[in-house]
């Protein structure tokens, strides 16, 4: 017979079994129970050993077994002798068939039960026998090559799905087992196990997760069902994604990434999977209508009125007008596509209905204003950087960024708007702004910025950045250049921000 699952028999009371290294009888079975005694004394037989049980054969030298064979059926309970419920400790019994003969495994007093076997550790494990036990369980959670050794007295079988997979006894040499196997030595107090485990098929982990939207906006009472990519898909805990929302009482979200709008408001939704995330995306709930939305607590926010040379991007999902044609791009043909394309879609407005003035230099407020519109990132605005009037068209954009914790200014205090944006403090800011929102969850190798000519110029604080967006091929640099301390032009923030929006 192939060994049978653990019988679990706790609380026993009366004697307690010291060992069971020594001859022991064993009477099966009777109306489905199984019944055990030990080897009795001389005195005891007469009062206890049935005299059509046959004891006199012997065990083998080693802790934990007794042999089936010669064993006589119990006929009735009158002969049963002393059944093992009523030994103490005796927890555990494991029936198996090895080499043609029937083996029991046995723990008790001395025994650890194999409940709280811990788990093998992938590498070297090395164990003891204490002093207070003969054995030790141990689970396999992971198909693995294992390879023994084991001291002179000592024993060591693996226990498969359905039948012994190992022993040391009659045994040698490395052995595969699959995951869930479990694993018991036994040997004196104090025997030392070496036990090394290879991992055949070594756990994936999760490398990155996204959305395939950061952001979008609902009606109260709409719902829509988010989707995440999770990478590699095989990875441990790729299916077991954990959804959450920032405001559930704008909108909540549920296992399978189903969102319901509640009331009118923003809220972000994230999700996480096998430790490595969060991705998001913004929600914004109106009431109504599928624009507007946010709340600003009572403040007043001047209406949006952009200068003339300012790029005027518009809130994903509104309207968007029909291409521009802008007349001024000859010599631009790098960043023509990239500027028909976001003008079309409303992203970026040209300086009049035929010009775009793609020399021009962008200034900080407005590349901030651009990335905060294209993500549709929404806050509540009470306060923002001193150098920000309420009467600018920027004001609410940069206070939005502020108050997602996007930017901190140039001081903490004040943001320096009209100021020129160096390329890589535009690669900076949108690299950290894409990460907050899950867009990027993995930083690029640094050796990628070796190709270019001037890699000496990239600040410390902007090479993370650099690194990441290259490896991306969201940044290309020009003729073997990233130019890191030039300012950049419109054009130039054009084509940046058309390769952002391919990431959503």
């Amino acid at each position: 017979m192939a060994y049978s699952p653990v019988l679990d028999f706790h609380n026993i009371k009366a004697e307690k079994l010291k060992t069971i290294a020594e001859p022991l009888e064993l009477s099966i079975p009777m109306d489905g129970e199984l019944w055990l005694r030990r080897n009795v004394k001389a005195a005891e037989a007469a009062m206890f050993l049935p005299t059509h049980i046959v004891s006199a054969w012997q065990a083998p030298g080693l802790p934990g077994y007794i042999d089936f064979s010669g064993i006589k059926t119990v006929k009735s309970p009158a002969y049963a002798g002393m059944p093992v419920k009523s030994m103490r400790d005796l927890t555990e019994l494991i029936l198996f068939d090895q080499a043609g003969t029937t083996w029991a495994w046995l723990s008790g007093a001395d025994y650890m039960p194999a409940g709280l076997a811990p788990a093998l550790d992938t590498g070297v494990n090395t164990l003891a026998i204490g002093s207070e036990g003969q054995n030790q369980w141990l689970t396999v959670d992971f198909a693995a090559t294992l390879s023994f050794e084991i001291p002179p007295k000592g024993r060591a079988i693996v226990f498969g799905e359905a039948e012994i997979a190992y022993d040391s006894v009659i045994d040698n040499g490395d052995i595969s087992v699959p995951a869930g196997s479990l694993l018991e030595i036994a040997g004196e107090p104090g025997d030392l196990f070496r036990i090394i485990a290879a991992a055949e098929n070594p756990p994936v982990a999760v490398v990155s997760i996204s959305l395939n939207k950061a952001q979008t906006s609902l009606r109260v009472g709409d719902c829509e069902t988010l989707t995440a990519a999770v990478k590699p898909a095989d990875a441990v805990g790729a299916d077991n994604l954990t959804w959450k929302s920032s405001d559930e009482g704008v909108a909540v979200v549920d296992g399978s990434g189903k969102v319901q709008a509640l009331a009118p408001g923003t809220a972000r939704i994230t999700v996480e999977a096998g430790g490595i995330g969060p991705a998001a995306c913004i929600v914004t709930v109106v009431s109504g209508s599928s624009s507007g939305g946010g709340r600003n607590k009572g403040k007043t926010i001047p209406p949006v009125t952009p200068g003339p040379a300012v790029p005027e991007p518009v809130i994903p999902g509104a309207a968007a007008p029909g291409a521009t044609m802008f007349a001024d791009l000859a010599g631009y043909s790098w960043a023509g596509e990239a500027i028909t394309v976001l003008a079309g879609k409303g992203v970026i407005k040209g300086v009049s209905g035929t010009s775009f003035a793609p020399a021009n230099q962008i200034n900080r407020a407005d590349y901030l204003l651009l990335i905060v519109r294209l993500l549709g990132l929404t806050a509540d605005v009470d306060s923002n950087f001193d150098d920000v009037g309420e009467n600018k068209y920027y004001y609410r954009e940069i206070g939005i960024a502020r108050a997602l914790g996007l930017t901190s200014g140039v001081d903490g205090a004040n943001f320096q708007p009209e100021a020129g944006v160096t390329r890589q403090d535009m690669f900076v800011l949108a690299f950290r702004i894409l990460r907050q929102q899950g867009l990027i969850n993995t930083g690029g190798d640094p050796g990628v910025l070796d190709r270019f000519a001037d890699r000496a110029e990239v600040s410390p604080y902007a090479g993370e950045a650099l690194a990441t967006l290259v490896s991306m091929d969201l940044v290309k640099g020009s003729e073997n250049m990233l130019n890191p301390l030039g300012n950049v032009t419109r054009a130039e923030a054009a084509v940046f921000v058309h390769n952002l929006s391919k990431l959503f």
